[in-house]
Protein backbone atom coordinates (compact mmCIF):
# COMPACT_ATOMS: atom_id res chain seq x y z
CA UNK A 1 0.00 0.00 0.00
CA UNK A 2 1.45 3.46 -0.87
CA UNK A 3 2.52 5.47 2.17
CA UNK A 4 0.02 8.27 1.58
CA UNK A 5 -2.84 5.74 1.30
CA UNK A 6 -1.82 4.09 4.58
CA UNK A 7 -1.58 7.50 6.26
CA UNK A 8 -5.00 8.45 4.90
CA UNK A 9 -6.56 5.24 6.19
CA UNK A 10 -4.94 5.77 9.63
CA UNK A 11 -6.23 9.34 9.68
CA UNK A 12 -9.74 8.19 8.80
CA UNK A 13 -9.63 5.52 11.52
CA UNK A 14 -8.43 8.05 14.10
CA UNK A 15 -11.09 10.51 12.99
CA UNK A 16 -13.78 7.87 13.35
CA UNK A 17 -12.44 7.03 16.80
CA UNK A 18 -12.52 10.72 17.71
CA UNK A 19 -16.11 10.98 16.50
CA UNK A 20 -17.07 7.98 18.63
CA UNK A 21 -15.38 9.50 21.68
CA UNK A 22 -17.10 12.85 21.14
CA UNK A 23 -20.45 11.12 20.63
CA UNK A 24 -19.99 9.14 23.84
CA UNK A 25 -19.07 12.34 25.72
CA UNK A 26 -22.14 14.11 24.33
CA UNK A 27 -24.35 11.24 25.49
CA UNK A 28 -22.75 11.27 28.94
CA UNK A 29 -23.28 15.03 29.30
CA UNK A 30 -26.89 14.78 28.13
CA UNK A 31 -27.62 11.97 30.59
CA UNK A 32 -25.97 13.95 33.39
CA UNK A 33 -28.46 16.74 32.76
CA UNK A 34 -31.33 14.25 32.75
CA UNK A 35 -30.36 12.84 36.15
CA UNK A 36 -31.08 16.15 37.86
CA UNK A 37 -34.53 16.03 39.40
CA UNK A 38 -36.66 19.14 39.29
CA UNK A 39 -37.88 21.09 42.31
CA UNK A 40 -35.40 19.64 44.78
CA UNK A 41 -37.01 16.19 44.62
CA UNK A 42 -35.09 13.43 46.32
CA UNK A 43 -33.29 11.23 43.77
CA UNK A 44 -34.92 7.92 42.99
CA UNK A 45 -33.11 4.76 43.95
CA UNK A 46 -31.96 2.44 41.21
CA UNK A 47 -32.37 -0.55 43.51
CA UNK A 48 -35.52 -2.55 42.76
CA UNK A 49 -36.56 -6.14 41.96
CA UNK A 50 -36.82 -5.12 38.29
CA UNK A 51 -33.26 -3.75 38.31
CA UNK A 52 -31.81 -6.79 40.05
CA UNK A 53 -33.61 -9.19 37.70
CA UNK A 54 -32.42 -7.36 34.58
CA UNK A 55 -28.83 -7.20 35.80
CA UNK A 56 -28.90 -10.91 36.55
CA UNK A 57 -30.37 -11.89 33.19
CA UNK A 58 -28.20 -9.74 30.92
CA UNK A 59 -24.63 -10.48 29.76
CA UNK A 60 -21.74 -8.37 30.98
CA UNK A 61 -21.49 -6.52 27.65
CA UNK A 62 -24.57 -4.47 28.51
CA UNK A 63 -23.77 -0.90 29.48
CA UNK A 64 -25.81 0.98 32.04
CA UNK A 65 -27.24 4.45 31.46
CA UNK A 66 -29.22 6.43 34.03
CA UNK A 67 -31.53 9.41 33.94
CA UNK A 68 -33.47 10.83 36.87
CA UNK A 69 -36.31 8.31 36.41
CA UNK A 70 -34.98 5.47 34.28
CA UNK A 71 -32.12 3.01 34.24
CA UNK A 72 -31.28 1.64 30.80
CA UNK A 73 -29.28 -1.52 30.07
CA UNK A 74 -28.00 -1.59 26.50
CA UNK A 75 -25.63 -3.42 24.19
CA UNK A 76 -26.55 -1.04 21.36
CA UNK A 77 -24.73 2.08 20.16
CA UNK A 78 -24.17 4.72 22.84
CA UNK A 79 -25.82 7.49 20.80
CA UNK A 80 -29.06 5.57 20.23
CA UNK A 81 -29.09 4.35 23.83
CA UNK A 82 -28.76 7.91 25.07
CA UNK A 83 -31.51 9.06 22.71
CA UNK A 84 -33.80 6.35 24.03
CA UNK A 85 -33.09 7.33 27.63
CA UNK A 86 -33.91 10.94 26.79
CA UNK A 87 -37.15 9.91 25.08
CA UNK A 88 -38.23 7.94 28.14
CA UNK A 89 -37.83 11.06 30.27
CA UNK A 90 -39.95 13.00 27.78
CA UNK A 91 -42.64 10.32 27.97
CA UNK A 92 -42.72 10.69 31.75
CA UNK A 93 -43.03 14.47 31.41
CA UNK A 94 -45.96 14.19 28.99
CA UNK A 95 -47.58 11.45 31.09
CA UNK A 96 -47.47 13.78 34.13
CA UNK A 97 -49.04 16.55 32.03
CA UNK A 98 -51.87 14.20 31.02
CA UNK A 99 -52.37 13.07 34.61
CA UNK A 100 -52.71 16.69 35.73
CA UNK A 101 -55.21 17.39 32.95
CA UNK A 102 -57.26 14.40 34.06
CA UNK A 103 -56.71 14.86 37.82
CA UNK A 104 -55.71 11.19 38.04
CA UNK A 105 -53.23 11.60 40.90
CA UNK A 106 -50.78 8.84 39.92
CA UNK A 107 -48.57 7.41 42.65
CA UNK A 108 -44.96 8.66 42.63
CA UNK A 109 -42.36 6.38 41.08
CA UNK A 110 -41.03 3.97 43.69
CA UNK A 111 -37.66 3.64 41.96
CA UNK A 112 -36.05 4.18 38.59
CA UNK A 113 -37.90 2.28 35.89
CA UNK A 114 -36.03 -0.36 33.92
CA UNK A 115 -35.52 -0.37 30.16
CA UNK A 116 -33.49 -2.91 28.15
CA UNK A 117 -32.13 -2.17 24.68
CA UNK A 118 -30.79 -4.78 22.26
CA UNK A 119 -28.66 -4.04 19.23
CA UNK A 120 -29.66 -7.31 17.54
CA UNK A 121 -33.22 -8.38 16.82
CA UNK A 122 -32.44 -12.08 17.35
CA UNK A 123 -31.16 -11.39 20.87
CA UNK A 124 -34.26 -9.34 21.60
CA UNK A 125 -36.57 -12.12 20.40
CA UNK A 126 -34.71 -14.77 22.41
CA UNK A 127 -34.89 -12.63 25.56
CA UNK A 128 -38.60 -11.92 25.05
CA UNK A 129 -39.42 -15.58 24.51
CA UNK A 130 -37.25 -16.95 27.33
CA UNK A 131 -37.76 -14.38 30.07
CA UNK A 132 -41.06 -12.61 29.42
CA UNK A 133 -43.05 -15.25 27.49
CA UNK A 134 -43.61 -12.58 24.87
CA UNK A 135 -44.13 -13.32 21.19
CA UNK A 136 -42.53 -10.11 19.98
CA UNK A 137 -41.57 -10.99 16.40
CA UNK A 138 -43.88 -8.36 14.89
CA UNK A 139 -43.12 -5.42 17.17
CA UNK A 140 -39.97 -3.43 17.96
CA UNK A 141 -40.64 -3.31 21.70
CA UNK A 142 -42.91 -4.45 24.49
CA UNK A 143 -43.84 -3.86 28.12
CA UNK A 144 -43.54 -6.81 30.52
CA UNK A 145 -45.96 -6.10 33.40
CA UNK A 146 -44.79 -8.92 35.67
CA UNK A 147 -41.17 -7.78 35.40
CA UNK A 148 -42.01 -4.05 35.27
CA UNK A 149 -39.67 -3.33 32.36
CA UNK A 150 -39.79 -2.19 28.77
CA UNK A 151 -37.65 -3.91 26.14
CA UNK A 152 -36.70 -2.68 22.66
CA UNK A 153 -34.30 -3.47 19.83
CA UNK A 154 -32.58 -1.08 17.45
CA UNK A 155 -34.57 -1.05 14.22
CA UNK A 156 -31.33 -0.71 12.30
CA UNK A 157 -31.19 -4.51 12.71
CA UNK A 158 -34.76 -5.10 11.55
CA UNK A 159 -35.03 -7.64 8.74
CA UNK A 160 -37.31 -5.43 6.65
CA UNK A 161 -35.05 -2.40 7.05
CA UNK A 162 -31.95 -4.43 6.21
CA UNK A 163 -33.63 -5.91 3.12
CA UNK A 164 -34.70 -2.46 1.93
CA UNK A 165 -31.15 -1.18 2.40
CA UNK A 166 -29.78 -4.11 0.37
CA UNK A 167 -32.15 -3.26 -2.46
CA UNK A 168 -31.11 0.38 -2.33
CA UNK A 169 -27.47 -0.69 -2.47
CA UNK A 170 -28.22 -2.81 -5.55
CA UNK A 171 -29.87 0.21 -7.14
CA UNK A 172 -26.79 2.28 -6.27
CA UNK A 173 -24.61 -0.26 -8.07
CA UNK A 174 -26.87 -0.02 -11.13
CA UNK A 175 -26.32 3.74 -11.13
CA UNK A 176 -22.55 3.26 -11.04
CA UNK A 177 -22.84 0.79 -13.92
CA UNK A 178 -24.81 3.35 -15.95
CA UNK A 179 -22.15 5.97 -15.26
CA UNK A 180 -19.41 3.59 -16.44
CA UNK A 181 -21.39 2.85 -19.59
CA UNK A 182 -21.78 6.58 -20.15
CA UNK A 183 -17.99 7.03 -19.86
CA UNK A 184 -17.35 4.16 -22.26
CA UNK A 185 -19.83 5.57 -24.77
CA UNK A 186 -18.18 9.00 -24.56
CA UNK A 187 -14.76 7.46 -25.17
CA UNK A 188 -15.84 5.96 -28.48
CA UNK A 189 -17.61 9.09 -29.66
CA UNK A 190 -21.23 8.20 -28.83
CA UNK A 191 -21.91 11.53 -27.16
CA UNK A 192 -25.70 11.44 -27.45
CA UNK A 193 -25.91 7.96 -25.92
CA UNK A 194 -23.50 9.03 -23.16
CA UNK A 195 -25.65 12.09 -22.36
CA UNK A 196 -28.79 9.93 -22.17
CA UNK A 197 -27.09 7.45 -19.85
CA UNK A 198 -25.86 10.25 -17.57
CA UNK A 199 -29.31 11.85 -17.47
CA UNK A 200 -30.88 8.50 -16.58
CA UNK A 201 -28.25 7.95 -13.88
CA UNK A 202 -28.97 11.38 -12.36
CA UNK A 203 -32.73 10.75 -12.30
CA UNK A 204 -32.22 7.27 -10.86
CA UNK A 205 -29.88 8.65 -8.18
CA UNK A 206 -32.49 11.20 -7.14
CA UNK A 207 -35.04 8.41 -6.82
CA UNK A 208 -32.67 6.27 -4.73
CA UNK A 209 -31.77 9.20 -2.47
CA UNK A 210 -35.47 9.96 -1.98
CA UNK A 211 -36.26 6.33 -1.12
CA UNK A 212 -33.31 6.18 1.28
CA UNK A 213 -34.57 9.24 3.14
CA UNK A 214 -38.05 7.77 3.31
CA UNK A 215 -36.69 4.52 4.70
CA UNK A 216 -34.65 6.26 7.40
CA UNK A 217 -37.56 8.53 8.31
CA UNK A 218 -39.87 5.51 8.56
CA UNK A 219 -37.45 3.58 10.78
CA UNK A 220 -37.01 6.61 13.04
CA UNK A 221 -40.77 7.19 13.25
CA UNK A 222 -41.53 3.57 14.14
CA UNK A 223 -38.75 3.44 16.73
CA UNK A 224 -39.85 6.63 18.51
CA UNK A 225 -43.58 5.83 18.44
CA UNK A 226 -42.93 2.32 19.78
CA UNK A 227 -40.78 3.69 22.60
CA UNK A 228 -43.51 6.13 23.60
CA UNK A 229 -46.26 3.51 23.37
CA UNK A 230 -44.58 0.93 25.59
CA UNK A 231 -43.26 3.47 28.11
CA UNK A 232 -46.81 4.77 28.57
CA UNK A 233 -47.97 1.23 29.40
CA UNK A 234 -45.20 1.02 31.98
CA UNK A 235 -46.07 4.35 33.58
CA UNK A 236 -49.81 3.67 33.66
CA UNK A 237 -49.34 0.46 35.61
CA UNK A 238 -46.35 1.43 37.76
CA UNK A 239 -48.11 4.57 39.04
CA UNK A 240 -51.41 2.81 39.67
CA UNK A 241 -53.43 4.71 37.07
CA UNK A 242 -54.15 1.19 35.87
CA UNK A 243 -54.17 -1.63 38.40
CA UNK A 244 -52.09 -4.74 37.76
CA UNK A 245 -54.79 -7.07 39.10
CA UNK A 246 -57.54 -5.83 36.74
CA UNK A 247 -58.36 -7.56 33.45
CA UNK A 248 -58.72 -4.42 31.33
CA UNK A 249 -60.51 -4.34 28.00
CA UNK A 250 -58.16 -3.70 25.07
CA UNK A 251 -59.76 -0.39 24.10
CA UNK A 252 -58.66 1.51 27.21
CA UNK A 253 -55.17 0.03 27.61
CA UNK A 254 -54.22 0.30 23.94
CA UNK A 255 -56.29 3.41 23.37
CA UNK A 256 -54.31 5.30 26.01
CA UNK A 257 -50.96 4.02 24.73
CA UNK A 258 -51.73 4.79 21.08
CA UNK A 259 -53.08 8.22 22.03
CA UNK A 260 -49.60 9.14 23.28
CA UNK A 261 -47.75 7.96 20.18
CA UNK A 262 -45.51 10.50 18.49
CA UNK A 263 -42.54 10.50 16.16
CA UNK A 264 -41.09 13.68 17.70
CA UNK A 265 -40.72 13.73 21.47
CA UNK A 266 -39.27 17.25 21.37
CA UNK A 267 -42.84 18.52 20.95
CA UNK A 268 -45.81 18.00 23.31
CA UNK A 269 -47.67 14.73 22.73
CA UNK A 270 -50.52 12.82 24.32
CA UNK A 271 -54.32 12.48 24.04
CA UNK A 272 -54.72 16.22 23.42
CA UNK A 273 -52.61 15.92 20.26
CA UNK A 274 -53.20 13.89 17.10
CA UNK A 275 -50.78 11.30 15.76
CA UNK A 276 -51.40 11.45 12.04
CA UNK A 277 -50.51 7.84 11.08
CA UNK A 278 -53.17 6.58 13.52
CA UNK A 279 -55.67 9.24 12.53
CA UNK A 280 -55.28 8.45 8.82
CA UNK A 281 -55.77 4.73 9.39
CA UNK A 282 -58.87 5.34 11.50
CA UNK A 283 -60.36 7.58 8.82
CA UNK A 284 -59.75 4.85 6.23
CA UNK A 285 -61.70 2.42 8.39
CA UNK A 286 -64.46 4.97 8.92
CA UNK A 287 -64.64 5.74 5.21
CA UNK A 288 -64.86 2.04 4.37
CA UNK A 289 -67.55 1.39 7.00
CA UNK A 290 -65.19 -1.10 8.61
CA UNK A 291 -65.48 -0.17 12.29
CA UNK A 292 -66.52 -2.53 15.05
CA UNK A 293 -69.74 -1.64 16.88
CA UNK A 294 -68.74 0.28 20.02
CA UNK A 295 -70.71 -2.08 22.25
CA UNK A 296 -68.57 -4.94 20.94
CA UNK A 297 -65.29 -3.03 21.02
CA UNK A 298 -65.49 -2.14 24.70
CA UNK A 299 -65.95 -5.78 25.72
CA UNK A 300 -62.82 -7.18 24.01
CA UNK A 301 -60.21 -8.25 26.56
CA UNK A 302 -58.12 -10.68 24.51
CA UNK A 303 -56.74 -10.45 20.98
CA UNK A 304 -55.86 -14.13 20.83
CA UNK A 305 -57.10 -15.60 17.57
CA UNK A 306 -57.59 -12.20 15.92
CA UNK A 307 -55.94 -11.80 12.52
CA UNK A 308 -53.73 -8.84 11.69
CA UNK A 309 -56.43 -6.69 10.01
CA UNK A 310 -58.69 -7.20 13.03
CA UNK A 311 -55.93 -6.27 15.48
CA UNK A 312 -55.14 -3.13 13.50
CA UNK A 313 -58.83 -2.22 13.39
CA UNK A 314 -59.11 -2.51 17.17
CA UNK A 315 -55.98 -0.44 17.82
CA UNK A 316 -56.90 2.38 15.41
CA UNK A 317 -60.48 2.52 16.65
CA UNK A 318 -59.38 2.52 20.29
CA UNK A 319 -57.00 5.38 19.53
CA UNK A 320 -59.75 7.54 18.02
CA UNK A 321 -62.18 6.71 20.83
CA UNK A 322 -59.76 7.73 23.60
CA UNK A 323 -58.82 10.94 21.77
CA UNK A 324 -62.52 11.87 21.49
CA UNK A 325 -63.34 10.94 25.08
CA UNK A 326 -60.40 12.96 26.35
CA UNK A 327 -61.62 15.97 24.41
CA UNK A 328 -65.37 15.77 24.95
CA UNK A 329 -65.99 13.36 27.88
CA UNK A 330 -63.00 13.99 30.12
CA UNK A 331 -64.85 13.72 33.42
CA UNK A 332 -66.48 10.47 32.34
CA UNK A 333 -63.13 9.09 31.14
CA UNK A 334 -61.59 9.87 34.51
CA UNK A 335 -64.53 8.21 36.29
CA UNK A 336 -64.11 5.09 34.15
CA UNK A 337 -60.36 4.85 34.80
CA UNK A 338 -60.93 5.26 38.53
CA UNK A 339 -63.78 2.74 38.59
CA UNK A 340 -61.81 0.12 36.67
CA UNK A 341 -58.84 0.16 39.04
CA UNK A 342 -61.22 -0.69 41.89
CA UNK A 343 -62.47 -3.82 40.15
CA UNK A 344 -61.80 -7.15 41.87
CA UNK A 345 -59.06 -9.44 40.53
CA UNK A 346 -59.96 -11.90 37.83
CA UNK A 347 -61.61 -11.86 34.44
CA UNK A 348 -64.66 -9.68 33.98
CA UNK A 349 -67.59 -11.03 31.99
CA UNK A 350 -68.83 -9.23 28.89
CA UNK A 351 -71.83 -8.07 30.90
CA UNK A 352 -69.55 -6.59 33.57
CA UNK A 353 -67.41 -4.86 30.95
CA UNK A 354 -70.33 -3.12 29.29
CA UNK A 355 -71.87 -2.29 32.69
CA UNK A 356 -68.65 -0.59 33.81
CA UNK A 357 -68.49 1.32 30.51
CA UNK A 358 -72.08 2.52 30.65
CA UNK A 359 -71.83 3.43 34.33
CA UNK A 360 -69.23 6.02 33.33
CA UNK A 361 -70.31 7.08 29.84
CA UNK A 362 -74.02 6.34 29.64
CA UNK A 363 -75.71 4.27 26.95
CA UNK A 364 -73.07 2.88 24.59
CA UNK A 365 -75.24 3.24 21.48
CA UNK A 366 -75.99 6.91 22.17
CA UNK A 367 -72.32 7.59 22.86
CA UNK A 368 -71.34 5.86 19.63
CA UNK A 369 -73.70 8.05 17.61
CA UNK A 370 -72.30 11.24 19.17
CA UNK A 371 -68.72 10.08 18.64
CA UNK A 372 -69.16 9.04 15.01
CA UNK A 373 -71.08 12.21 14.13
CA UNK A 374 -67.99 14.12 15.17
CA UNK A 375 -65.67 11.79 13.26
CA UNK A 376 -67.70 11.96 10.05
CA UNK A 377 -67.65 15.76 10.26
CA UNK A 378 -63.87 15.72 10.68
CA UNK A 379 -63.50 13.27 7.79
CA UNK A 380 -65.57 15.50 5.48
CA UNK A 381 -63.26 18.43 6.23
CA UNK A 382 -60.09 16.45 5.59
CA UNK A 383 -58.48 16.72 2.11
CA UNK A 384 -58.93 13.44 0.25
CA UNK A 385 -55.32 13.62 -0.95
CA UNK A 386 -54.13 13.51 2.67
CA UNK A 387 -55.65 10.06 3.13
CA UNK A 388 -54.46 8.83 -0.26
CA UNK A 389 -50.85 9.83 0.41
CA UNK A 390 -50.65 8.54 3.99
CA UNK A 391 -48.29 5.69 4.71
CA UNK A 392 -50.18 2.46 5.31
CA UNK A 393 -47.54 1.16 7.73
CA UNK A 394 -48.12 1.81 11.43
CA UNK A 395 -45.67 1.52 14.29
CA UNK A 396 -48.10 -0.77 16.11
CA UNK A 397 -50.92 -3.04 15.03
Amino acid sequence: MPLHAAAHRHLREQTRHGHRVLAALAVALALLCLTRRAGGEAPLTVDSPAFKAARKLLPERFQRYETSRFVVFSDAAAVWSGQQASRLERVHHQFERFARQMNLQPRPLRHKLVCILFSRRDDYLAFARTNDEAQASWIAGYYAPAADRVVFYDLQDDAGILDARRKLEEMQQEIQSMEREAGAAQNIGLSRQADELRANAVAYRRHVDRERRRLEDFAQSVSVATTVHEAVHQLLFHTGVQAAHVDYPVWISEGLATAFESDNTDLPFGPDREYEPRRDEFFRLLQAGDLLPLRRLVQIVDLGGADEPQVRRIYHQSYALVIWLHRFRRDELRAYIQKMRQMPPGELSSRQQIAAFEAAFGDADQLERAWLRHEYTQLAERPSSQLAEANNDSPHP
